[in-house]
């Protein structure tokens, strides 16, 4: 049951049709521990099933406006032994899917039938350049596994799906970003994005917490070389912005414009709802159009979620031209750096296997 206060107005305002980032929990379950998700605090493990990510996809395409269909949530995706069949549903439905995967399980024939399904594009949670720093930051992953994914994953997809990265700052890994960016986008990554800022997941992990996973400082005055602020992705146009800010008391793009959906069909008010605790409604019974009005009622309410969120929010300013012209310029950046990339994925596969032989 949710605890979230709804506000009940006299005269309903206009709901505007934003363009909806989804963000789909086909599993709460992950094979990692990584020392920046608090997921320890997510009740309820499980896998959604057909029937439910069908509906899901259906309220998407009933929906129209749809910027992007992430496969994430709380969990990995690649868990699911469906994952495949799912991407397959989703592109069929013209949605173009995408997945956030720390990639451990991203393997040669995972990676085939992804492809062959219609992947889009794939984002890679990566904390560490050095095994040292990304073992301590993903618990439980190997280094060299994962790297070795990835490169497999960028030559099996050259020109069919492309590949991201994500940066989530720790303690440990704000100093080697510059380091991950440089050696992924040599290697065929399009983005490098990183949060710019130690994110406290909604205030999902406490003070405590903060000190031993999180960077020192809140928000990072300069962003390592080569990497994007990944605010940027929230960003809605100015139509948009306009839109949301014209129906609603308290505006936050991940609020108001992520479509986050549980494993077991629950629109929830944010995707940093890792309590699970602010149900909207269900996709079984309730379209995108409705989940976004009820939020869109929810004032600045005392919630936990909001009050102990350090994400910009509605501060974020709307995309504009410079902002364009700048993910352009960094594009073709990626692309004149990565000339030559797939005998550097060689290379480096090759060392890989190698090392892995001598530790043997």
């Amino acid at each position: 049951m949710s605890d979230t206060p709804h506000q009940n107005h006299s005269e309903a305002k206009p709901v505007a049709r934003v363009r909806a980032i989804f963000d789909v929990e086909v599993t709460n379950r992950c094979n990692a521990r990584c020392v920046m998700c608090p997921r320890e605090k997510t009740p309820g493990q499980g896998l959604m099933d057909e029937a439910t990510f069908r509906q899901t996809v259906a309220r998407a395409v009933e929906y129209g406006r749809v910027e992007s269909f992430v496969i994430g949530g709380l969990g990995e995706p690649l868990v699911h032994p469906a994952i495949v069949d799912f991407v397959r549903v989703a592109a069929s439905a013209g949605l173009r899917p995408s997945i956030i995967t720390n990639a451990a399980l991203l393997t040669k024939e995972k990676s085939q039938g992804l492809i062959e399904a219609g992947l889009h594009h794939v984002n890679v949670s990566i904390g560490g350049l050095t095994p040292e720093t990304y073992e301590s930051v993903h618990r439980g992953l190997r280094w060299r596994e994962t790297y070795a994914n990835v490169l497999n994953f960028l030559d099996l997809a050259a020109g069919k799906a492309s590949v991201n990265l994500q940066i989530s700052p720790t303690e440990q890994t704000y100093l080697e970003a510059s380091g991950i960016a440089k050696y992924w986008r040599k290697l065929g990554v399009r983005l490098c994005l990183i949060f710019p800022f130690a994110s406290s997941r909604g205030g999902a992990l406490d003070n405590g917490l903060a000190k031993r996973k999180r960077c020192p400082t809140r928000r990072l005055n300069n962003l390592p070389s080569g990497t994007l602020n990944i605010e940027a992705v929230f960003r809605p146009t100015k139509r948009d912005a306009a839109a949301l800010h014209r129906q609603a008391d308290f505006v936050c793009y991940p609020k108001d414009r992520i479509t986050f959906v549980s494993w077991q069909g629950n629109y929830h008010l944010c995707c940093n709802d890792y309590e699970k605790r602010h149900v909207i409604g269900n996709v079984r019974d309730m379209s995108v159009a409705e989940a976004y009005r009820r939020k869109a009622e929810i004032g600045r309410v005392n919630l936990k979620l909001c009050e102990e969120c350090d994400f910009s929010g509605g501060d974020l300013p709307a995309r504009d031209a410079g902002f364009y012209l700048r993910m352009l310029a960094y594009l073709l950046k990626s692309a004149a750096g990565a000339v030559g990339a797939g005998r550097r994925r060689r290379a480096e596969l090759l060392r890989l296997h190698q090392a892995g032989r001598q530790k043997t």
